[in-house]
């Protein structure tokens, strides 16, 4: 198994800091483990979970960090790569109320993070929503990462949207509009971090609405 570790698989730590410092989420469901958001989230005083669609890599995160996980199995023939159109209306239906379905923690502020298999981002965000107040969600660059993910498809009603962006992979927050604070805020809170993120990696960021 191959660890990656290049700045562009990094992108989302910046915004997952500010919004974790400004916002002070009680509980978050991270889809999709991480090298660079597991440990992240690690390092916060919160209720934590994360969900993974690959036994190899739930396995080897499992091994090398403590904290509570769920394995999700997807069906076979489906891969880190297939697209959400290319899932049957009965795939569809049963990934979309597998999220919907899940038994969480109800407490607020919660925050989501999305970063799992590529079918499965923009279905569980539509499923979990109402019960989320923030949602942080990778690689939604124009017009590759929207493709891809079929990030189009979000619902995003009742929510603000803002994005990280740089050269390659961007990140976009959704926050609840009742409790959103605003773009200045978000901003003054993430500059510090983005001039980090610069220092460390030689690469640039704009919070942009």
């Amino acid at each position: 198994m191959r660890i990656w570790d290049t700045w562009d698989w990094k992108t989302h730590q910046p915004m997952i800091r500010a919004a974790i410092e400004l916002y002070s989420p009680k509980f978050i469901l991270e889809l999709g483990m991480g090298t660079f958001s597991t440990p992240l989230f690690l390092e916060y005083s919160m209720e934590f979970l994360s969900i993974e669609n690959d036994i190899e890599w739930w396995n080897y995160m499992r091994d090398h960090y403590k904290f509570k996980s769920i394995f999700h199995p997807l069906d076979d023939g489906i891969t880190i790569g297939t697209r959400l159109f290319q899932l049957n209306p009965i795939q569809k239906w049963r990934f979309f109320h597998y999220y919907e379905d899940l038994k969480l923690p109800e407490i607020r502020p919660s925050l989501l993070f999305v970063d799992q298999w590529t079918c499965n981002r923009t279905m569980s965000i539509n499923a979990l929503k109402p019960r989320f107040d923030i949602i942080i969600y990778h690689d939604c660059q124009p017009p590759g990462g929207i493709e891809e993910y079929e990030y189009n498809l979000i619902n995003f009603e009742g929510f603000n949207v803002y994005f990280l962006c740089n050269s390659v992979n961007w990140t976009g927050i959704m926050i609840k509009k009742e409790i959103d604070k605003g773009f200045h805020a978000l901003a003054v809170q993430i500059t510090p971090h983005i001039e980090d993120f610069r220092i460390a990696h030689g690469q640039t960021m704009e919070l942009k609405i």
